[in-house]
Parts: structure tokens; sequence; C-alpha cells
């Protein structure tokens, strides 16, 4: 049996920086670099589109509160869309990205990263088979989940519903990784 999650966490979504907090002062005439996830997470993060086709434009309630944290700090912010799990790398390095949007809370990335203050919740669901499951799962709390097997995206957070990154059949880009 496959459960599908529609919902990435029970839960607060964060920024994760890898750098240290500045004053405003050091921003004036630096580039933040930011990253989101490829998969998009509207209304959060996704790319406009026009009749349909993705257009190179990023829009998003996470890319409007960056945006307002960020107003009068002449500063400038670039915002890429990675595939999820380079994008954490990526700002774990502190090279090229400073800051990764949308991402959920969990003890490893508390370890590695600087953690905003959450900025929105979700709510989180699954879907199952009703032809194989007519009467429903009974599903009543996390630890009964771990009965099924668990489809996720690679590199998602899912501690939040008690399962570890081994009891997820991880998948990127439509393969399983």
């Amino acid at each position: 049996m496959r459960l599908i999650f529609c919902g990435m966490m029970v839960g607060c979504f964060f920024l994760l920086a890898a750098v240290l907090p500045v004053r405003a002062e050091e921003l004036s005439g630096r580039t933040i670099h930011i990253c989101g996830d490829v998969a998009e997470w509207p209304p959060y993060i996704f790319f406009e589109r026009v009749e349909g086709q993705k257009t190179g434009k990023i829009a998003g309630y996470s890319v409007d509160v960056i945006r307002e944290i960020l107003e009068g700090q002449s500063a400038t912010v670039e915002i890429r869309m990675l595939p999820w799990k380079r994008c954490l790398y990526e700002v774990e390095k502190g090279d090229a990205f400073q800051i990764v949007l949308d991402a959920t809370l969990s003890a490893e990335r508390a370890a590695k990263f600087h953690i905003s203050r959450p900025y929105y919740t979700t709510t989180p669901c699954y879907f199952y088979s009703k032809k194989h499951h007519p009467k429903g799962l009974g599903i009543r709390s996390a630890a009964d989940l771990k009965a099924y097997r668990i489809n996720g995206i690679a590199g998602y957070n899912y501690a939040d519903y008690g399962l570890a990154p081994d009891e997820i059949k991880a998948y990127l880009d439509g393969h399983q990784a």
C-alpha cells in the first residue's frame, strides 16, 4: 500500500540560512542568493505562468516575505529554483546560496542552519486507493503510518510524521532515489 503526502509537515516552515546574521549596513550593495524547490509549492513559491506556460519569474508568498524582510536594505535578491536536495546542500556549503526558502524544521537542519521564525503552517494529508481500502485506513496517529509503504520526495523532512528517511520510498524528479 502506498501513501502519498500532499502536505510537507505538520508544523512550520522556515527560512534556513547558512550565513551568520548580519547588520543592515553590511547588506548594502550585496546580492543575497536564495534557492527554492524546483518542484514548486504554490502558493508559497512557484514560477509565474502565462497561458499555462512557465515564465522565468519566481513568485509566491515566500518570495514576498523575503523581499519584505530585505526591503530598504540596499541588497539585491536573486532566487533560483533547484532540486530540493541540491538547494539544501548549496546553502549548507554557503558558497553560491545563503538562504533556502520553505524548509521544515528538523534536528539535523537545526544543527546545520540558522533558523528563522515560522511564517506559515500547512496541514498534511495523504492519498490512498479506495479500491484497495474501501473503508479507509484507520490512521489515528503518526505511528500508524509505519504499517504502510510511504512514498515521498528525496530530501524532504518527514520527522513530524515519526518517519525516518529510510522509512520513505523517496523519489527525485519522478525517479526512485
